[in-house]
């Protein structure tokens, strides 16, 4: 009797930890997640420049909802000087989701208030496929290169 007592003592014992092995692994993956999502803001670029009243905007790396926070200085910008011509290269840009399309959209949108235009330039074949499908091209005229909106313009 006493040895199957012992015996079911060790088995509870050993399952008990082993629960507390699975509970800490599962914080330690937790704490590297929050770690990588907070590393997030890095993994977007923005670039910009103003010449000859067209306001370039150059994004680089990924633009998702990890990192759409930063698009927002830009938004500022088009809202306080009321630019009217964006031009949005994307040539850098590795990854871009439903989130990095909306922001694109609502910048249009902030132009088409300041009656401008918004250009799109250096689609690559990565998010080409993307921006295909969320129609985002009905909207913000295609172009070759950022050259080719002096000619247009």
């Amino acid at each position: 009797m006493s040895r199957i007592k012992e015996n079911s003592i060790f088995f509870f014992f050993y399952v008990f930890l082993k629960k507390i092995l699975v509970l800490s692994n599962m914080y330690k993956i937790k704490k590297i997640c929050a770690k990588l999502y907070q590393r997030g803001d890095t993994l977007l670029e923005i670039d910009n420049e103003f010449r000859k009243g067209i306001f370039f905007i150059r994004l680089s790396g990924e633009f998702t909802k990890n990192t759409y926070q930063k698009h927002k200085s830009v938004n500022n910008m088009i809202i306080d000087n009321g630019i009217k011509k964006v031009v949005f290269n994307l040539d850098n840009l590795s990854l871009i989701d439903k989130k990095g399309i909306n922001c694109l959209l609502y910048s249009y949108e902030l132009v088409k208030i300041n009656k401008g235009e918004c250009f799109i330039c250096g689609i690559n074949k990565n998010i080409r496929k993307k921006i295909e499908k969320s129609s985002l091209l009905n909207y913000l005229i295609e172009i070759d290169n950022e050259l080719s909106t002096f000619s247009i313009v």
